[in-house]
């Protein structure tokens, strides 16, 4: 097949297959570079009657409104958030971890250790210790007291022991109950147990329940420096007299709490779009001011436990992109394969559906003005020198071959009319050859 048949069936021959070509690339390259989100996710939070599972009920509605179907599942509390984040199998993707998990999670063989990131700390949560007497100020004197240190699988749990651990307390020494959560708060109302110790924050309904709770006392530790020193995670806050409730009763006089940070963690897997969808709902869940912080200290990266997120860090800083705040999930990846992948792809197309076509009509045309050059010499030579019998013969030879290329040369369409002109023009040279040969 020469060039004026390739030329005259370019459509099929170059447009076609560079579509094609075009298509598929789009297909493999948009879905290497944009994989499709999950439209369905799951954010393990806490126990009902916590703040975790409220605020992951706030992120599920703002999620939602991106296109997400988003669903909440209670979990013991952060050990067992972070353990369903790091087992592949199961559909967790999003959760609550409490301040100093991370630490636990450096401290196992590296083949052990999570693969979670940090979308942002997002709260502060006091460790709060309540009692049926107002004598208590010092751990040692929960010795051999009925005590609710959290279920386990929860960061209160963990906390507690770190800090009876400070003063060379184990669970067993006192009488551990498993009531937690309003439970709790009733079990110490009742006189079912003596004390309770969790981590939660200020707005939990659990902490609410026990400031308002008749005969129930917030414990202030003294010499709580030394405990801070000896677990890093935990930083204390004062919290002025009468500063925890409306009515002004708790705290009966200026305290120091300790405390530690609450972040949102999401599996390292999670797709990234998603990732800043949830850096995105944690600016507006916690944009507001709390008992312990200014509106706008939260959300933050200050003194994160994991690794945090490239697209969380960068979403906070600059706020999603255009196309994925006004479109859902779905379409967005559909925009960003269209203009990142397509866009380019699609110039690259049409490039080569116009410089290919260019390029065989140029080198179609490059046969005729060659021709035309041959017969443009031949009239040189009869005009301007004396030709032999030899110079003759050859020019007749240039001329046969012309007639003979003319003759196979399957020009397309609008190569006719030249290619009728150059038969003219060889036919005149011809003659005039013969003209000059007869004198």
């Amino acid at each position: 097949m020469n060039w004026g048949q390739i030329y005259r069936r370019r459509v099929w021959l170059v447009f076609t297959p560079a579509c094609l070509a075009a298509v598929a690339l789009f297909v493999w390259l948009g879905w290497q570079l944009f994989p499709s989100a999950p439209l369905q996710i799951t954010i393990t939070s806490g126990a009902k009657d916590g703040m975790y599972y409220l605020h992951a009920q706030r992120y599920a509605e703002v999620l939602r409104a991106y296109g997400l179907q988003t669903s909440v599942v209670e979990s013991a509390g952060s050990a067992q958030n972070i353990e369903r984040l790091r087992d592949t199998g199961n559909s967790a993707v999003i959760g609550f971890v409490q301040g100093g998990f991370g630490q636990l999670d450096r401290a196992q063989p590296s083949e052990n250790r999570t693969n979670i990131q940090t979308v942002a700390n997002v709260d502060i949560e006091p460790v709060w210790i309540f009692s049926r007497t107002r004598e208590i100020d010092s751990l040692q004197q929960l010795q051999g007291m009925r005590v609710s240190i959290g279920q386990q699988g929860s960061g209160s749990r963990m906390v507690a022991i770190k800090l009876l651990e400070q003063v060379r307390l184990e669970p067993k020494d006192l009488i551990v109950s498993e009531n937690t959560g309003l439970n709790a708060v009733k079990a110490l109302a009742n006189g079912s147990i003596d004390a309770a110790i969790f981590v939660a924050s200020p707005n939990a309904p659990v902490v609410s329940a026990m400031l308002t709770t008749p005969g129930v006392h917030l414990v202030t530790l003294k010499r709580s420096a030394a405990l801070i020193e000896r677990i890093p995670y935990l930083e204390p806050r004062l919290v002025a007299q009468g500063m925890l409730t409306p009515t002004g009763r708790q705290p009966e006089q200026d305290s120091v709490m300790l405390t530690t940070v609450a972040s949102v963690v999401v599996s390292e897997n999670l797709h990234p779009a998603l990732k800043r969808l949830t850096a995105a709902a944690a600016r507006e869940v916690h944009r507001e001011a709390g008992l312990f912080h200014k509106a706008g200290e939260f959300p933050n990266f200050r003194r994160v436990d994991f690794p945090s997120s490239p697209e969380a860090r960068s979403t906070l800083l600059h706020g999603l992109p255009w196309i994925e705040r006004h479109f859902s999930v779905a379409q967005a990846q559909w925009l960003w394969r269209l203009l990142l992948v397509g866009l380019p792809l699609a110039l690259l197309c049409a490039a080569v559906c116009y410089f290919v076509p260019a390029l065989m009509r140029w080198t179609l045309e490059s046969h005729v003005n060659r021709w035309y050059g041959e017969l443009k010499f031949i009239e040189n030579d009869l005009e301007t020198a004396k030709l032999s019998g030899l110079d003759y013969a050859k020019h007749n030879i240039q001329l046969r071959a012309i007639d003979t290329a003319l003759t196979r040369f399957d020009a397309p369409a609008e190569f006719m009319k030249r290619l009728f002109m150059l038969q003219q023009h060889t036919h005149f040279v011809r003659d005039k050859l013969a003209a000059v040969r007869g004198r």
